[in-house]
């Protein structure tokens, strides 16, 4: 589920953050059955690191190296903590890394990588995207956190949507400073 859900929701936000870039929707031409895939491969690292982070922090509150293990709030913190510290922003730097791939149409060849990587703006990827990390990211996921587990993949994929728009206003103030 998390593969059809981020797929959907994922690329719906890549088409919010292409209107914010462009100024108008845009549908035709931005490889949408690449983004796709690439927002499906995103929401199967969403099912796998909900549950490695849920029961890590819940490993360590049991061992004692976290306080709050009696609280459902500090729990769900903690969670979000290690999760946005350790994963969001690696994330969200694949996803734009895959980004410029379908943009230049090499997703499905050879991958420069290293040239890639230059190419990003990482100005902006630390101004911009990482500190959403905490100001957004950790309130909402320590909110995601606190859902039933069969939740959270789903809230995770309708925040991709924010996703979209964080990553889109990004891209923009980059095109706008060069």
């Amino acid at each position: 589920m998390g593969l059809i859900e981020l797929a959907i929701l994922g690329t719906m936000g890549d088409l919010l953050g292409a209107k914010i870039v462009k100024g108008e929707w845009e549908i035709m031409g931005i490889k949408l059955h690449q983004r796709m895939l690439i927002w499906g491969f995103i929401g199967i690292l969403f099912t796998i690191a909900f549950p490695i982070y849920s029961y890590g922090v819940e490993g360590l509150l049991k061992e004692g190296y976290l306080p709050g293990a009696n609280s459902k709030l500090l729990t769900s913190f903690w969670k979000s903590f290690l999760m946005n510290l350790l994963f969001a922003f690696p994330m969200m730097t694949l996803n734009r890394f895959l980004d410029k791939l379908v943009d230049k149409d090499r997703l499905f060849s050879t991958w420069p990588v290293l040239e890639t990587f230059k190419e990003m703006d990482w100005g902006r990827m630390f101004k911009v995207v990482a500190p959403t990390c905490i100001w957004f990211w950790l309130p909402v996921n320590t909110f995601t956190f606190l859902l039933r587990s069969e939740f959270r993949v789903l809230s995770g994929a309708l925040l991709a949507v924010a996703l979209g728009f964080i990553l889109g206003m990004a891209k923009k103030l980059s095109l706008e400073h060069n």
